[in-house]
């Protein structure tokens, strides 16, 4: 099974988790502090803002884990 995570597919966020995928209903706030945005955007702790383009993810590691290219 794949690892629960963020991703860009078909320009809109979704969000893997347990086998299953929906659209991100609203902005996500990880407990580290690190913020996901519904438009693909987000901002690390340390104030850096990172895009996701189609395909990318983030895993979600009980904080925030590395970006990855995510299979389509």
């Amino acid at each position: 099974m794949k690892p629960d995570m963020f991703m860009m597919k078909g320009g809109k966020m979704m969000l893997l988790q347990s086998g299953d995928m929906t659209i991100m209903e609203g902005d996500v706030t990880m407990t580290d502090g690190t913020r996901v945005m519904t438009d693909g955007t987000i901002k690390l702790v340390d104030g850096t803002t990172l895009t996701l383009m189609e395909g990318e993810g983030m895993v979600i590691d009980s904080s925030v884990a590395a970006m990855n290219r995510a299979e389509p």
